[in-house]
């Protein structure tokens, strides 16, 4: 099958709850309503490992990806197909929520192999609001090694 390991990541994805409005602390500790996420910070963690090692281990790199003896840095001299990948990720990461969630769910897939998975960390971390804490899991520094530059510099 085609798109195989996309319908897998939209059925996981479609097993994170959506935000809900409720009781909160703002940044002071006063009681607020708020959106908020239904998960607890282990489950979101739980979550986006799963999801982020399955989508380690069956894509590939973007050409923007961190090689392991590069140093980070913003580089002036961009190929033209690395370009072409941060016009992409810049499109995507200004689209609506509802934009997104549209093209993210299509088949054939929307989005270029290099855009889709940061598409679905956008949607987790920005739409959907996971309580995601970096420092606790797995996968961040991976995602931050492959598509970190890519977003930075859109």
């Amino acid at each position: 099958m085609q798109f195989t390991k996309h319908i897998y990541v939209l059925h996981l994805l479609s097993t994170i709850p959506a935000p809900v409005m409720g009781p909160m602390r703002d940044y002071y500790g006063k009681p607020s309503m708020g959106v908020r996420s239904p998960m607890t910070d282990k489950e979101a963690t739980t979550a986006f490992d799963h999801l982020f090692g399955y989508i380690h281990a069956h894509w590939a790199d973007p050409l923007t990806a961190i090689s392991s003896g590069a140093s980070f840095g913003f580089n002036a001299r961009w190929t033209v197909a690395e370009q072409q990948e941060l016009s992409n990720c810049k499109a995507m990461l200004i689209m609506s929520s509802e934009e997104l969630a549209d093209r993210l769910a299509s088949l054939p897939p929307y989005f270029a192999e290099h855009i889709f998975p940061v598409s679905v960390a956008r949607y987790l971390l920005r739409d959907i609001k996971i309580p995601l804490d970096h420092r606790k899991n797995i996968q961040f520094r991976e995602f931050h090694r492959r598509y970190g530059q890519m977003v930075l510099c859109c």
